[in-house]
């Protein structure tokens, strides 16, 4: 090995092991922040929501952050999950607990998305990918744990959906409104406000944030369907 060779050896051989060394010691740091991050968050609870029976139910570190992130569960309500935040010293310096109802919220929206779009999939011809449903949040009161059932699903809604089809004229997106609303009124619902995205077909099988070749319509309101000359006004919710 001429001497050229060996510098170049042993500058390598230097740097990985400076590399294993940081390695290690990070991986060792993080056990005894864990180990800190669970002792503060639990510390915190007990302080803040003594009550609240609780367990760990996931541990997050941000090594970019500098942030822990300890998710903990209620064992006796459903809907409770939250996050502690705690800094790399061991601080508590946030967390979500005032958001737990939007656990509740999320639990009703799947509900009624399940519901919709079983309506739509067995009396429609359209080919779906996804159907979602947004409940109308200020005409209902929604509380912690609430147990949902067919009668008492929210029955105002707004509706978002992915539809694959080579047919993207303006004629046929108000008819396929007009059909999707007609379905869901008998059924009993009220929709506020359509959100559609068109897929070519030929994006059968895969997963985009987007397609080339999609179209978009936001905020497509009911009203559209009562008015005069409905085709030539749904062209102006259309965004790509």
């Amino acid at each position: 090995m001429d001497k050229l060779g060996k510098i170049i050896f042993v500058s390598v051989t230097l740097i990985m092991l400076y590399a294993l060394t940081l390695l290690a010691f990070s991986f060792g740091g993080a056990s005894v922040g864990e180990r800190n991050a669970i002792k503060s968050s639990e510390k915190y609870i007990e302080r803040n929501f003594p009550d609240l029976n609780y367990e760990l139910n996931n541990l997050n570190h941000k090594f970019g952050e500098g942030i822990y992130e300890a998710e903990y569960i209620s064992k006796k309500s459903k809907d409770t999950k939250f996050v502690i935040y705690v800094d790399n010293k061991g601080k508590v310096i946030g967390d979500t607990y005032d958001d737990i109802l939007l656990n509740t919220k999320e639990r009703v929206n799947k509900e009624v998305s399940k519901k919709v779009d079983e309506i739509l999939r067995e009396n429609l011809s359209y080919d779906f990918k996804n159907i979602d449903v947004k409940y109308v949040e200020e005409n209902y009161d929604i509380y912690l744990d609430m147990e949902i059932m067919e009668d008492n699903l929210p029955k105002d809604i707004n509706i978002i959906m992915e539809v694959f089809s080579d047919e993207t004229t303006d004629e046929y997106v108000y008819k396929l409104v007009e059909d999707i609303n007609r379905k869901i009124q008998d059924n009993g619902f009220n929709v506020y406000y359509f959100d559609l995205k068109l897929i070519p077909t030929v994006e059968k099988g895969s997963e985009k944030d987007f397609y080339e070749g999609e179209i978009v319509y936001k905020d497509i309101p009911k009203s559209i369907i009562e008015i005069q000359d409905p085709v030539n006004i749904i062209k102006n919710y259309k965004i790509s």
